[in-house]
């Protein structure tokens, strides 16, 4: 069953991922080759809810075809290979879309089929999901032709000027689950106390990576 969106059109989902050199900021506590899987499982796990939210199409957006053809073939979807910088490469794609697009980012291990459906229910022009830091994770946006996206630093707030500046509707999606993005020790806390049931979650156990209170504060530790 084809699906649409409230005003209009399939709603096609991009999701930009690279696995070479993957979460870089974790080497303090994950090694290389397990950075690399373990940015792959979160991506699976976001494929996932994908798949059980009221999407269409699934397309991942890779800068090589390095560690993706597994997911390709697992999870049935379909992949586009673009060297270029993260903006380039989205710009590219809205330039030449007509229905709805969605891009969520490959780091969202905790986020569930109802924040996606929710973020599609909605009509403005632009739904945003902002990442603490006022980074950028998730964005529908329904003219594609008419907005550019603009991401790193405070691109929440970038993102809003420029639909203003198109005149484009917006509407901010605050969601917890959606704002955790994954990038730095700090940030397995709330993976490993709010992910259970996720892929990325039950890897980092079975390295050996728990909780640890400090002071009364809430770290990771990992056993050696």
């Amino acid at each position: 069953m084809i699906k649409t969106s409230p005003g209009g059109g399939c709603i096609r989902v991009y999701i930009p991922f690279k696995a070479r050199g993957a979460k870089s900021r974790l080497s303090t506590i994950l090694k290389d080759d397990e950075r690399q899987l373990f940015a792959t499982l979160m991506l699976e796990d976001v494929i996932r809810s994908l798949k059980s939210s009221a999407v269409d199409e699934i397309i991942l957006l890779s800068t090589s075809e390095e560690g993706i053809g597994a997911i390709e073939s697992s999870h049935g979807i379909e992949c586009l290979i673009d060297d270029r910088d993260l903006n380039s490469a989205i710009n590219s794609i809205l330039k030449n879309e007509t229905d709805p697009v969605m891009v969520v980012m490959s780091d969202l291990p905790l986020i569930g089929s109802s924040e996606i459906d929710e973020m599609l229910d909605f009509r403005e022009d632009l739904v945003i999901a902002p990442g603490i830091g006022g980074g950028t994770n998730i964005l529908v946006v329904r003219s594609p032709e008419h907005f550019r996206v603009d991401y790193y630093g405070n691109s929440l707030q970038d993102h809003i000027n420029i639909a203003r500046k198109h005149g484009l509707s917006f509407r901010i999606y605050y969601s917890f689950l959606a704002a955790v993005d994954i990038d730095e020790e700090a940030d397995l806390v709330e993976l490993l106390i709010h992910g259970d049931g996720t892929a990325a979650a039950s890897y980092l156990r079975t390295l050996g990576v728990s909780l640890s209170v400090n002071q009364g504060r809430v770290t990771v530790k990992r056993e050696v």
